[in-house]
């Protein structure tokens, strides 16, 4: 991309330019568009670590997560402008006590379509997944209406994921069942899901 200056598409009599917006751009996608934008230096890739999300949204692998300078900024048309790549797949990785699956979207879903997206995902035979009936405002019976930990955050295969559903009232309180186990405790630099409330009685998810 070099021989762009700043008497290009995006370049001023100033020699400065304005940084575009490249998120999750692929690197060559990147590269026109600063270059459109008038910036004269080859786009350079910095060797960093993308998270799984950004914005909200995931980052697929060769997507732009980070960027310098931010979109927005006006600079000389000379100075670098560099981008991060995502090089990981965003939604598993790690090891041993440290494996992860990103969590779906599970609010909405009934118990069917949950266990559905959470074997997807890769959650079966891993994590430890319980399934919590509960009243609380915004819970429907026979809905999910939550989940811990929360939509698009990582789930570690080593600690315990809760998963809420709203309680049929006509329906008998369930009964506490003898498999599931306490939940165990999280190694002690990964996050602690926070406990499910006191009257919630646990039953497997799968």
């Amino acid at each position: 991309m070099g021989g762009a200056t700043s008497s290009g598409p995006g370049g001023n009599s100033s020699g400065n330019a304005t940084m575009p917006d490249l998120f999750k751009m692929t690197r060559e996608q990147a590269a026109q568009a600063v270059q459109e934008a008038g910036f004269a230096r080859e786009l350079e890739i910095e060797s960093a670590e993308c998270g799984s999300v950004e914005r909200g949204v995931i980052v697929e692998r060769g997507e732009v997560c980070m960027q310098r300078p931010f979109p927005g900024v006006t600079q000389s048309a000379r100075l670098a402008v560099a981008v991060t790549l995502q090089d990981q797949d965003p939604r598993r990785g790690g090891s041993g006590d440290r494996e992860w699956r990103l969590m779906p979207k599970l609010a909405g879903l009934t118990l069917d379509q949950a266990r559905a997206a959470m074997r997807a995902a890769g959650f079966e035979g891993g994590a430890r997944v319980t399934l919590y009936r509960i009243d609380e405002p915004g819970c429907r019976p026979d809905v999910i209406c939550r989940s811990n930990p929360s939509e698009l955050s990582r789930g570690y295969l080593s600690t315990n994921v809760h998963v809420y559903m709203g309680r049929d009232p006509a329906a008998s309180a369930p009964t506490p069942r003898p498999d599931v186990e306490p939940s165990p405790l999280p190694p002690a630099d990964l996050p602690a899901v926070p406990p499910p409330p006191k009257d919630a009685v646990p039953e497997p998810f799968f």
